[in-house]
């Protein structure tokens, strides 16, 4: 995106999964100053016309991501600064599923069958199948699905 170039979103979301109602926002997405911008259409901020208010701000102030949010349109100064450090992805504290776990997913039942004798004593003795897993550094989730995939095949 070029310098003060803006992007327009339309956000639309069924409020609840019973509910026929739908909300639909525009949303609109420029940057200035080092600063990304956000905002929604109908918000805005004290210091502001109506219509060219940000009320949402992401900006790097000290080499932190952070999110600063105007939440009261009465009042003057940012309501909410939050700091996106702990997001980080570096501090992930759960292993997400590998590319392995992934490829094994999308494997066809021909790619997989010289897997399954491997697979087979794995599945029947919980010690090889959890060895199987850390070494693969697998999440719990990865892993599930790898193995309801191939007792899929099995019993089909």
């Amino acid at each position: 995106m070029i310098m003060g170039e803006m992007d327009l979103i339309d956000l639309e979301r069924e409020e609840d999964a019973g509910d026929e109602v739908k909300k639909s926002i525009r949303v609109t997405v420029h940057q200035s100053c080092g600063r990304l911008f956000i905002r929604p259409e109908g918000y805005g901020d004290a210091s502001s016309y109506n219509g060219e208010g940000d009320p949402i701000m992401v900006e790097l102030y000290g080499g932190e991501l952070r999110v600063i949010l105007w939440s009261d349109i009465n009042q003057e100064d940012s309501t909410h600064i939050i700091s996106m450090e702990d997001a980080a992805e570096s501090n992930r504290g759960d292993a997400l599923p590998t590319p392995l776990a992934d490829e094994l997913v999308k494997m066809n039942e021909s790619d997989l069958a010289v897997i399954l004798e491997a697979a087979r004593v794995s599945l029947s003795d919980g010690d090889v199948y959890d060895s199987i897993v850390d070494k693969l550094d697998l999440s719990d989730e990865a892993a599930k699905e790898v193995q309801e995939k191939l007792t899929d095949i099995v019993s089909d």
